[in-house]
C-alpha cells in the first residue's frame, strides 16, 4: 500500500510539474512570436497558422509559399503586385507599343531599394518609352529567377533581361535567413522542417523548436565538415562555395542556356552581369592564386562567349577603384554600400549602351 501510494504521489508531482512546463512553453512560445513577428503579423500568424505553417515564420508575411518558387513575395501586400514584382502597379500585357522594357532578374543585392536598379530606372526612364522592372527577391538563385521566367515574367515581353549573378547562383535552392534568423522558406527548408512523423509536426508548428532544430542542425553541420576545409575563406561557406565545384557547372549552364532561349523567344535578349565576393579582393589571396580566386568569374565568362552572350563582369571595376581609393562598396561580403549601388548603376548604364541593350534614346 505504502508503495502504491508513493507511486501516486509521484504521478501526480510529475502532472503537476509537466502541466506547468506546458504552460510556461506555451507563454515562452507566444511571447517569442510577439518579439519576432511584432504585434500586427503576430495576430496574422496566429490565425492563419494551421492552414499554412510554413509561409509565414519569421518573415513578417511579406513572403508566402509557393510550391514552383520555394516562396516568392506576398502579392496580398500593397507594395507587391499580382506576379510578386516589388511594386505596386501590375506589369502591362501585352506590352504597350512603343514602350521598351527591362527587366532585371536578381537576389537581395539588386532587391535594394534604393539601390542600383532604382538608381537606372531614374536615369533612363524620364519620358516613359523606358519601363525598368526589379524583379529581384532575397534569396533567390538563377534556377529560381528561370522558373519565374517561366511562369510569369517572360509573358511580359521584355526587350532586354540583365541576369544579375551572385556567387550564391548555383544553388538550385537556398536555405536564406536575414541578420536577424528570420527565415526565407525555400523548397530545401520546406523539406527540412516538414512532416515526416509526429515529433516533426509539432516541431513545425513552433517557433522556438524550430529555432532549436535549426541551430542543432548548424552546429552538428559545422562539426562535421570540420572548421577549416582550406585556405580560402569562401570554401567554408555553403553559400558561395558551390560556385568554385566544377561539378555544379554543368547544370548552371542548361540553365543559362534555356533562360536565353525562353528570352529570345519573347523577342528579348539576356545578358549577363557578374557580381564578385568581398573577400576576392583580399590581396594575399590574389597573390597566391588569382586564376583560383575568380574561378567563377572565368567560368561565367566562358559560358556567355560559348553562348553568345554579352557580360558584364564586375571584379575589375571594383578592383580599380578599392585600389585607387577608400571607397566601401560593400556593406558585407555580398551586398552592396550605397557607393557601390552608385558604382554598379554607373557601369551597367554604359555596358548596356556599349552593347546596344538600350534605345537611343536612353544611352
Amino acid at each position: 500500500m505504502t508503495y502504491i501510494r508513493e507511486n501516486s504521489r509521484f504521478s501526480k508531482i510529475l502532472a503537476v510539474n509537466l502541466l506547468v512546463f506546458i504552460v510556461l512553453f506555451l507563454m515562452s512560445e507566444l511571447a517569442y512570436r510577439g518579439y519576432r513577428d511584432g504585434f500586427p503579423d503576430f495576430i496574422f500568424n496566429m490565425v492563419s497558422f494551421t492552414s499554412t505553417p510554413y509561409s509565414n515564420l519569421g518573415t513578417n508575411n511579406w513572403v508566402v509559399y509557393d510550391k514552383e518558387l520555394g516562396f516568392r513575395l506576398n502579392p496580398d501586400l500593397d507594395e507587391v503586385n499580382s506576379i510578386s514584382v516589388k511594386q505596386a502597379e501590375e506589369i502591362a500585357i501585352p506590352k504597350p507599343k512603343g514602350v521598351f522594357r527591362a527587366i532585371f532578374l536578381g537576389d537581395s543585392v539588386t532587391f535594394d531599394q534604393p539601390g542600383l536598379v532604382s538608381l537606372i530606372r531614374d536615369r533612363i526612364s524620364g519620358d516613359g518609352t523606358v519601363e525598368v522592372i526589379n524583379a529581384s527577391t532575397p534569396g533567390y538563385t538563377s534556377y529560381q529567377e528561370l522558373v519565374w521566367l517561366k511562369r510569369d515574367l517572360a509573358e511580359t515581353s521584355p526587350d532586354v533581361v540583365i541576369l544579375n549573378y551572385v556567387l550564391n547562383d548555383n544553388h538550385m535552392f537556398l536555405h536564406r535567413f536575414d541578420a536577424d534568423a528570420r527565415m526565407l522558406m525555400t523548397r530545401e527548408a520546406l523539406n527540412t522542417w516538414k512532416s515526416s512523423g509526429f515529433v516533426d509536426r509539432i516541431i513545425g508548428r513552433s517557433y522556438i523548436l524550430i529555432d532549436v532544430k535549426f541551430r542543432a542542425l548548424n552546429v552538428w553541420k559545422q562539426v562535421s565538415q570540420g572548421s577549416d576545409s582550406g585556405g580560402f575563406v569562401w570554401e567554408n561557406r555553403a553559400d558561395v562555395a558551390v560556385a568554385w565545384r566544377d561539378e555544379t557547372w554543368g547544370q548552371f549552364e542548361k540553365y543559362l542556356v534555356e533562360m536565353k532561349a525562353l528570352v529570345e523567344q519573347n523577342g528579348g535578349v539576356l545578358t549577363v552581369v557578374i557580381y564578385p565576393f568581398a573577400p576576392q579582393f583580399n590581396e594575399e589571396y590574389l597573390s597566391a592564386d588569382r586564376e583560383y580566386v575568380l574561378k567563377p568569374q572565368s567560368n561565367m565568362a566562358s559560358l556567355c562567349e560559348a553562348h553568345d552572350m554579352a557580360c558584364l563582369d564586375l571584379f575589375p571595376v571594383f578592383e580599380e577603384v578599392l585600389r585607387s581609393s577608400d571607397a566601401e562598396l560593400f556593406r558585407d561580403s555580398i551586398h552592396l554600400s550605397l557607393d557601390g549601388h552608385e558604382l554598379v548603376a554607373d557601369t551597367i548604364l554604359e555596358f548596356l549602351s556599349e552593347n546596344k541593350l538600350l534605345p537611343e534614346s536612353a544611352r
